[in-house]
């Protein structure tokens, strides 16, 4: 039993006592079991054929598995073995993105408790090349067991390890109490020892006089020996092949070595003038002040001391999904991909190297209202994170060789989208959801295919120039601080066109209602169906409280669902229900449940979703369901006021709506103050005042791609 948390230990004790003390065993004390030991193989390939999948690889080499006490000892060789395995990674990782026959490959050392000490690489291979990408990793694997690791490799993995451990050190004294009731129940699982931030940092730099390269060719030479490799071949189709290919790869030569190279600060692109502050705005109930610069920017700023030694950096800038052509197919979704691919001339290996030992990161994603580019550094990195993310705003790159790697992927794994009900109705839900919009449709093999650079260049471009910036920056900082490194960055950007969405692109709407569910087919488990029923409500950013009450409906709703389904019918132990309603799409929002359950069961699940959301609408909820709903809310959103996530999420769009303030200090306190004939009557008015539509996603025999599905 482990306890964590804000509790008198010594009441903690009487009730552990009260409540167990008296558990006694019966029968005979189980004895330890037979874990057995790593057997020999006299087939080391195997195959597994799974129509839709695409091809992976994975190569095991097992050595027996050794309980031994946590010693400084063992925690040395556990430190090479780690450091080895991140450096061949990391080659790894170089190689696929120099145009490898493989998207991607990893390499994995650990202990399997009572079973095994084993290393694991897993291969994802470009268009069916396994045996070339096969090839290509064990060339790299090689050439780590031929020759040491240089010590510039070694200390760019330390460098990493110290911050990590640097971080720990200064975050300890906010830890959450299930981040370490975590650590405890694996301490126990593993037979480790539990030690502080500041015990675990000096350990690391007592054994890193011990991480020479020899020590390290050592630790590489130990992860891969014992039985194997054996190599598991999952593929589309039948392989043939797969013993001759091993066999060939393991008598490959050694890869040439990359050379190292040193990237720093200096290489990012230099920014304008300092910029000028020409007002600010406190909000003292809130703690929060948002400052303008004279070339449009905006900083919105909260201190916090939440997550000790971290600081969350979010730059806004253009309008998002909203900002998107109505009539096209979006490449929304290749945002990851684009912020992943440097900077001027910066390419994404350069961008790593950067980074090696540093607190800080750069990620582009996409919402509703604008997109972002993020980052997590702490105080004294501000500066040059927020230097890096702006300048990837005024000078982003466009790799080949990146997006040919992502392109290939995307092109791999396309079947997996059909391969269960689930996955199937992920692909679809979204342009349902939005009434048929193209730019939520997904995108067919066939659009994958001919996509070439050239046509991200001229998606992303625009929006990398569209609208003024808002910079919000959540965490351990001060404020004057936050002033000066936004001045020197966001606020020294030239003036920014605005970036008003057209109408057209705001008139989305949800589904009428419709008599029968839209169906699609999956080519997974025929067991398997996902069905849907969704309600159209509305958008914006007026009606908050129902808002509110509409999400506090959806959560009992999940609950009668669950009791209903799988308590009373058996039917499925996975039913959702949620209320979602858009601010930058005034006319957007819907209501909805769902559930992965057998073909048969779809029928009573429609019948279920609807009676339950009629009966919502009817009368107001019992007192005590009400109460079991509203406190797990009241109790979440109290932790969540205590997040930089949620600040962070919530300060988004403050410089452009000051209405969107009101709406933060209203949150908690609408929640507590919502009744339970508040939930009827949103119910009612929203929900239940017209017909539903709904999907279903069955099993089916597989068609051709160029027609439906």
């Amino acid at each position: 039993l482990i306890v964590v948390g804000d509790a008198d230990p010594a009441t903690v004790e009487r009730l552990i006592a009260a409540h167990f003390v008296g558990w006694k065993g019966t029968g005979p004390a189980p004895r330890e079991p037979d874990y057995g030991s790593v057997a020999e193989v006299r087939e080391r390939t195997g195959t597994l054929v799974y129509p839709g999948a695409p091809h992976a690889l994975q190569l095991t080499w097992l050595r027996p598995y050794r309980a031994e006490a946590d010693t400084k000892a063992k925690e040395r060789i556990a430190l090479a073995r780690a450091l080895a395995a991140r450096i061949v990674s990391r080659r790894l990782t170089a190689k696929a993105r120099s145009g490898a026959a493989f998207v991607s490959a990893d390499i994995a050392s650990d202990e399997a408790t009572n079973i095994a000490d084993l290393t694991q690489i897993s291969i994802n291979p470009k268009e069916g090349r396994w045996k070339e990408a096969l090839g290509e990793t064990y060339a790299i694997v090689a050439d780590s067991l031929r020759a040491p690791p240089s010590e510039t490799e070694i200390q760019r993995e330390m460098e990493n390890l110290r911050t990590a451990a640097r971080a720990g050190l200064e975050a300890e004294p906010t830890q959450k109490s299930q981040q370490l009731a975590e650590r405890l129940l694996s301490a126990i699982d593993e037979g480790g020892v539990i030690s502080s931030a500041k015990v675990r940092l000096e350990l690391l730099e007592e054994l890193a006089p011990a991480m020479t390269p020899a020590a390290l060719a050592a630790a590489t030479k130990e992860m891969f020996s014992g039985a194997g490799p054996r190599m598991a071949l999952l593929s589309p189709q039948p392989l043939a092949g797969a013993a001759e290919a091993l066999a060939a790869a393991e008598r490959i030569a050694p890869a040439a070595r990359a050379a190292d190279r040193k990237v720093t600060m200096a290489d990012v692109p230099a920014l304008g003038a300092l910029g000028r502050e020409v007002s600010r705005q406190r909000i003292e109930d809130l703690d929060a002040t948002i400052v303008r610069f004279a070339n449009g920017a905006a900083l919105v700023f909260k201190q916090t001391d939440f997550e000790k030694g971290v600081v969350n950096v979010q730059l806004r800038f253009g309008r998002g999904i909203s900002g998107l052509p109505a009539d096209r197919k979006s490449l929304a979704w290749l945002a990851p991909t684009v912020g992943s691919m440097g900077l001027g001339q910066l390419d994404a290996d350069a961008i790593e190297r950067l980074l090696t030992g540093r607190r800080m990161s750069l990620a582009l994603t996409v919402g509703e209202d604008a997109w972002e580019l993020s980052g997590t550094t702490n105080a004294a990195e501000l500066q040059d994170q927020l230097h890096l993310l702006t300048a990837k705003l005024a000078a982003p790159r466009w790799d080949e060789a990146l997006f040919a790697r992502v392109k290939a992927s995307a092109l791999e794994n396309y079947e997996l989208s059909f391969s269960s009900a689930s996955a199937r109705a992920g692909r679809e839900f979204g342009a349902l959801s939005h009434a048929g919009d193209p730019r939520w449709a997904p995108f067919e093999r066939e659009d994958v295919a001919k996509l070439t650079l050239d046509d991200v260049r001229a998606a992303f471009a625009p929006q990398f120039q569209a609208g003024p910036v808002e910079l919000i920056v959540v965490g351990d900082v001060g404020l004057d601080a936050a002033v000066a490194a936004a001045a020197r960055t966001v606020g020294a950007l030239p003036a920014r066109r605005e970036a008003s969405p057209a109408p057209a692109s705001l008139a989305v709407r949800p589904p009428a209602p419709k008599a029968g569910p839209v169906t699609f087919t999956h080519q997974g488990d025929p067991n398997q169906a996902y069905a849907l029923v969704g309600w159209s409500t509305f958008g914006g950013i007026e009606r908050v409280r129902e808002r509110r009450a509409l999400s506090l409906a959806a959560n009992i709703a999940r609950v009668r669902l669950l009791e209903r389904l799988r308590d009373i019918e058996g039917a499925s132990y996975s039913p959702s229900a949620g209320a979602t309603m858009s601010e930058p799409f005034p006319e957007w929002g819907i209501f909805y449940a769902a559930s992965e359950l057998r073909p048969e069961r779809t029928e009573l699940f429609f019948r279920l979703a609807r009676e339950i959301v009629a009966d919502l609408a009817a009368k107001p909820v019992a007192a005590d369901e009400f109460e079991r709903a509203q406190n797990p809310v009241l109790t979440g959103i109290e932790r969540r006021l205590k997040t930089n996530a949620y600040w962070g999420g919530t300060m988004e769009g403050w410089s452009r709506e000051p209405e969107l303030i009101a709406q933060t200090r209203s949150y908690l306190a609408d929640y507590r103050a919502l009744t339970a004939e508040d939930v009827r009557r949103a119910v009612a008015a929203y929900v239940a005042d017209a017909g539903d539509w709904s999907m279903l996603v069955l099993p089916g025999k597989r068609q051709s791609a160029a027609g439906g599905r």
